[in-house]
């Protein structure tokens, strides 16, 4: 990913990035983007056994993001958050 672009062919696709920090140690990130009538975008994330999924609602327009950090998920008492955008 050294061009930071990803192409999903069509709107429903989800994107699976596999991470392996270690060999003890791995885990997926899922983004699923989905869309809904609310009009706002959002992110949740969800912990699926080895799979961290984060839901991305009404993400389709360009230059969509947010502004504020997301919390993702908390590995040995070390919160992750996702951040986009300028903060």
């Amino acid at each position: 990913m050294e061009s930071n672009q990803v192409f999903l062919f069509h709107e429903n696709d989800d994107l699976e990035i596999g991470i392996n920090p270690n060999d003890e140690f791995e885990f997926s990130i899922v983004l699923k983007f989905l869309t809904d009538d609310s009009g706002g975008s959002k992110i949740s994330s969800i912990i699926d056994g080895k799979n961290i999924i984060l839901s991305c609602v009404n993400f389709a327009d360009k230059g969509t993001g947010l502004n504020t950090p997301v919390r993702i998920v908390s590995v040995n008492d070390k919160e992750w958050f996702l951040c986009s955008g300028h903060i």
